[in-house]
């Protein structure tokens, strides 16, 4: 149904689905089925803004239940958040923000693609996964943005969630025999929905109203490496060293080992150096006067 377009069960193979659903279209028809499929990830009114219309709440409530864009909601600002930081040369407060939502993004646009048409890519259709990653993503640049505007967006977002879902009852639902089915707000849900609400928007709140907390620049994460964790480090090889010199063998003193050196000085005798040569030989260097 979804990569064919065929509704009704067939024997035929999948690919053999596949195969004939395109063979039996135009080129045009299938650029525009998918055209269509990208168009449908945004939706017909992307601005849409709810009201307090008992209808108009009725077909925001379908957008964002239908459509990924409407789903989104208020996080969308975090594509103008994305500019900004852009031309500011500023990176999101989440890490990682730009690869979840290039990741997401080119997920939906393969899954707008792969999709028959037209018009398919709907929100019931779709990786719920996708929705979260891209939201995660938008979030990540929306909070690097200043502190009165986190304040306003997230005013909106509560006003959009118990005006549009939990306010506003839907619309009288038609059943086939002719009866009304007429839904109506439950009072005890709706207290506890605003309680607990309140709690969270309380508890995930207060970080905007306490001071900021200034994040050490670079430089200074290096300093403090260099001042903190070098110095272990070094003094552990020094250990380490020293260790494995006090194991290493001693060179044997047996004649057949010694090898002289004689060089040549300017005047006086010194005494004969003994040292380690890098073949475990005992190399005796005497110095004479010239």
């Amino acid at each position: 149904m979804h990569i064919a377009g065929v509704f009704s069960i067939d024997n035929r193979p999948t690919w053999q689905t596949i195969r004939d659903a395109y063979g039996a279209q135009k080129l045009s028809t299938i650029l525009e089925f998918k055209w269509s499929n990208l168009a449908r990830l945004i939706g017909p009114e992307p601005l849409d803004v709810p009201s307090l219309n008992r209808t108009a709440l009725e077909q925001t409530r379908i957008a964002q239940r239908e459509y990924i864009w409407n789903a989104i909601g208020i996080l969308n600002f975090g594509w103008l958040a994305l500019a900004v930081l852009a031309i500011r040369r500023k990176g999101p407060v989440i890490p990682y923000s730009g690869w979840l939502l290039a990741g997401s993004v080119l997920n939906l646009v393969l899954f707008a693609l792969i999709l028959f048409g037209p018009a398919s890519t709907v929100t019931t259709h779709s990786s719920y996964a996708d929705i979260l990653l891209i939201s995660v993503a938008l979030a990540g640049y929306f909070l690097a943005l200043p502190r009165s505007i986190l304040l306003i967006g997230f005013a909106l977002q509560i006003f959009d969630l118990f005006v549009v879902w939990v306010w506003t009852p839907p619309i009288s639902l038609h059943l086939p025999l002719g009866a009304a089915l007429t839904p109506s707000i439950q009072i005890p849900q709706a207290v506890a929905a605003l309680a607990f609400s309140g709690i969270l928007a309380w508890h995930f709140g207060r970080s905007y109203f306490e001071p900021s907390k200034e994040i050490p620049l670079r430089a200074e994460l290096v300093a403090s490496y260099r001042t903190r964790l070098l110095p272990s480090f070094s003094t552990l090889s020094q250990e380490t060293v020293a260790r494995s010199d006090s194991l290493r063998p001693k060179p044997s003193l047996h004649p057949g080992n010694l090898r002289r050196t004689i060089i040549s000085g300017k005047s006086g005798t010194a005494p004969p150096h003994k040292s380690v040569a890098g073949d475990g030989l005992v190399a005796e260097t005497v110095k004479v006067p010239s």
